[in-house]
């Protein structure tokens, strides 16, 4: 090999890299701006709380585990781990992991309890109510004790607008994308627009009854930001279509396993929009 090629080689790879770290340094290749976790993916990742993969994504639709979730909250604090005890460790959780340190020390700071067999299940995709669970006792508040537990925890979860509007069930699995959404919530959580970090969606609250009607917060959002036109006399236009006041009106949510939504059409507006009971594969 001659010099000169060496030396094209070298300036190639060079530049690949330094095309790869610009990539993930400033975005992900599957996270758009107008996506509407964006905003919370992009603070976190500024703050170096979050990063991607080597592929250049940020895996904005996967579920995220147990473990991984509560690192990042304890990051995101931050929680000094050197200063904790790592004794008296869940027992599937070993001193090899990369994660024990964070697991182990959230057991003796009560952060997290565990199963009652002493596992953590670490690699266990976390669900939503688990999730806020964790990240509510690592920011020291203490939710009601309820019978089930999660009704306290969703409902204080629900007064501070912690929740993503994409939650529609109690057993929903978190995704990335929304764990980045409720962590910059809880770390803005001081200010009423959380320091204006996040986009409107703050202003669609889930709540523990949205929840359990069965109310999708989500479509009504998307509905607002694709708003129908309105007719006389109250009627609505919705995807080039009128319907009358008071008739309802189906729409199909986004995704290849997804939702669908009916709302009514009041006086001019599209309202009590409910999701519905089994996902639909499109």
């Amino acid at each position: 090999m001659n010099q000169i090629f060496k030396k094209a080689v070298v300036l190639l790879t060079a530049t690949a890299l330094f095309l790869v770290t610009s990539a993930t340094a400033f975005g992900f290749s599957d996270v758009k701006d107008t996506d509407i976790y964006a905003k919370g993916i992009k603070f976190l990742s500024e703050k170096k709380i979050v990063s991607g993969y080597r592929d250049g994504t940020f895996g904005y639709n996967k579920q995220i585990n147990r473990a991984e979730f509560l690192k990042i909250v304890m990051q995101s604090l931050p929680v000094a781990l050197e200063a904790v005890s790592k004794d008296n460790c869940f027992k599937d959780v070993p001193t090899s992991a990369w994660y024990y340190d964070y697991a182990c020390a959230a057991k003796n700071l009560s952060f997290v309890a565990g199963y009652s067999d002493g596992t953590f299940r670490p690699k266990n995709p976390v669900r939503f109510t688990e999730a806020l669970k964790m990240i509510l006792s690592v920011y020291n508040f203490n939710a009601d004790k309820t019978d089930p537990w999660y009704i306290g925890v969703v409902k204080m979860g629900a007064g501070y607008n912690l929740i993503p509007i994409t939650i529609k069930s109690f057993d929903h699995y978190l995704t990335r994308a929304e764990m980045a959404d409720m962590t910059t919530r809880m770390m803005n959580i001081g200010d009423a627009d959380f320091n204006g970090v996040l986009g409107d969606e703050t202003a669609y609250y889930v709540t523990y009854d949205t929840i359990k009607s069965g109310i999708d917060i989500y479509a009504k959002y998307v509905i607002d930001h694709k708003p129908a036109s309105y007719g006389a006399a109250g009627t609505c236009r919705f995807m080039g279509a009128q319907y009358a006041n008071g008739e309802t009106i189906d729409i199909m949510g986004s995704g290849i396993l997804t939702y669908a939504a009916s709302c009514i059409c009041t006086n001019g507006e599209l309202k009590e929009c409910k999701r519905s009971a089994t996902p639909i594969m499109k």
